[in-house]
């Protein structure tokens, strides 16, 4: 709670022409624009505010936790070449924030990937607890299918949501095997998976620590 209290004021050193996301000790600054050069500037000088508020308060980023993902939709592109703390930002063509995969050019192919790798997982415990012979009720594996895996396919759906549709359909599979198996249905039964679709995200370079 006092590294909670002690930590928020760290978006007061953030530029003002710079975005701020905070939560705990995840960190994450991002802008947009049209010009590369005057976006790598801007975040710069924000890195640079941040870094000498850190330096002041006693707290330390860790330079190899922090990565810099530029979104855009060039085919030919140039890097933006950030520092913090004199060494070199590493960037990735795509960076985890707050359980979520944000890639570059912001398809979230991968992060529907690594969902249905973890809901995977899940379904094998429910697959267990569902036992034909001695497995839980109905009502408890439908409790278990929203909490195991309904929950995780729901959280950041609002971001994730915005992704083209056969991107999103790799996510059906495990709806309708997560429900078969909650009710006990036959692999014939036909079920409907629905995902939220947003409008298309902006353009800009992210900095998370």
């Amino acid at each position: 709670m006092l590294f909670n209290l002690k930590i928020n004021n760290i978006i007061n050193s953030v530029s003002k022409h710079v975005n701020a996301s905070l939560f705990g000790d995840d960190f994450a600054i991002y802008a947009e624009g049209k010009h590369l050069q005057h976006l790598e500037r801007t975040i710069q000088l924000c890195i640079n505010n941040v870094q000498k508020w850190v330096s002041e308060n006693g707290f330390r980023f860790s330079v190899s936790k922090t990565t810099c993902v530029h979104f855009h939709r060039q085919r030919i592109y140039t890097e933006p070449a950030l520092h913090l703390d004199g060494q070199p930002i590493l960037v990735k063509g795509e960076a985890k924030f707050l359980g979520v995969v944000f890639d570059s050019k912001l398809t979230f192919y991968n992060h529907v990937q690594y969902l249905k790798k973890i809901c995977l997982k899940a379904l094998n415990l429910l697959r267990v607890v569902g036992h034909t012979d001695w497995g839980a009720d109905r009502a408890t594996l439908l409790k278990l299918y929203r909490t195991l895996v309904r929950s995780k396919c729901d959280y950041g759906s609002v971001i994730y949501g915005s992704a083209k549709k056969h991107v999103l359909r790799a996510l059906d599979p495990i709806h309708h095997q997560g429900l078969r198996i909650a009710l006990g249905a036959f692999r014939s039964l036909l079920l409907k998976a629905c995902t939220p679709r947003l409008g298309s995200p902006l353009s800009s370079i992210g900095v998370s620590s």
